[in-house]
């Protein structure tokens, strides 16, 4: 703010499952922002040009509709690092096309940050996979790992799942410990399949 500094660009880079789409839903909700959420691979065009024209199309949505949260879902789909373009062995020119678009997808993000009304963030399950260039700082300034929940986090996964629902307590240690690697949706999958039966069953 006022001794200018002002940070943006958070990627959210870890395992499936891990909340890194909830954790953007909260930012925007937190602040009291318009939410835009995007994923990359929906952008992908294989049409010379449009893949560049839908990035964007979505960057200018979001400034306009400032302030926001402007949501890339799978960025690794546009933002891989990109191929060295040798005549030879680029027939189709496909790295040619794709350094392009990664290119399109910097260039978006630099034109953003000067726009203090637009929050970028981005999620990755692919984090070694990415550009380098795309994600220093300056375009992205806070990357975040979130990690699989361990047995302790786990066990108030499965507490806090249950407290929506008719049940009546119960240790929930036994289960943290039987679902090592598990994410949070994978906990919140089962404990809707254990609802489904109960409900069948009535119990």
């Amino acid at each position: 703010g006022e001794y200018g500094v002002f940070r943006n660009g958070i990627l959210l880079h870890g395992p499936r499952g891990t909340g890194k789409t909830f954790l953007a839903e909260a930012v925007a909700g937190e602040f009291k922002l318009r939410y835009f959420s995007v994923s990359a691979a929906s952008l992908l065009n294989k049409f010379v040009g449009l893949t560049e024209e839908n990035i964007r199309k979505t960057f200018e949505t979001a400034k306009a509709n400032g302030p926001a949260v402007l949501f890339l879902d799978e960025i690794d789909a546009l933002g891989t690092k990109r191929q060295q373009v040798g005549d030879a062995d680029d027939t189709g020119g496909a790295a040619r096309s794709f350094n392009s678009m990664t290119a399109r997808l910097m260039e978006c993000v630099d034109d953003v940050r000067k726009h203090p009304g637009l929050i970028l963030m981005a999620a990755t399950n692919s984090y070694d996979g990415l550009d380098r260039a795309l994600i220093r700082d300056g375009r992205f300034d806070l990357h975040i790992r979130l990690d699989l929940p361990n047995e302790d986090e786990r066990t108030l996964i499965f507490e806090a799942q249950l407290a929506k629902r008719p049940s009546r307590h119960f240790d929930f240690q036994p289960f943290a410990k039987r679902t090592p690697g598990w994410s949070a949706a994978k906990i919140g999958t089962l404990v809707d399949r254990a609802a489904f039966f109960a409900a069948e069953e009535q119990r």
